[in-house]
């Protein structure tokens, strides 16, 4: 009502423009940031959870829904692309499996 446009007809207009609802549009963009603050080397589920207004298990759910990997694989793969770009490679763990 601020803007002068009724709350419903709002959001069917945002839909029919994006392709989404206003609520889940400002979900992806949070789980966009988290995707950010994970570049960091210190960023955790729980640091990166509270940066975003959420409990670590609403970013666990809304990621993996969005991004199709949990937040600790993404983390994982953007070391092992940091590592290959760098020319670095990754010990083996040396009590873990044998592929």
């Amino acid at each position: 009502s601020h803007v002068g446009l009724n709350c419903c007809y709002f959001q069917r207009i945002f839909h029919e423009h994006t392709g989404m609802t206003p609520w889940e549009y400002i979900i992806r963009l949070r789980v966009s940031r988290a995707c950010d603050l994970f570049a960091s080397p210190n960023a955790t589920n729980e640091s990166v959870a509270n940066s975003l207004g959420w409990e670590p298990s609403v970013l666990y759910r809304n990621f993996k829904r969005i991004v199709g990997s949990t937040p600790s694989q993404y983390r994982r793969e953007l070391q092992a692309k940091s590592n290959a770009a760098s020319g670095a490679f990754a010990l083996p763990n040396p009590g873990g499996s044998k592929s």
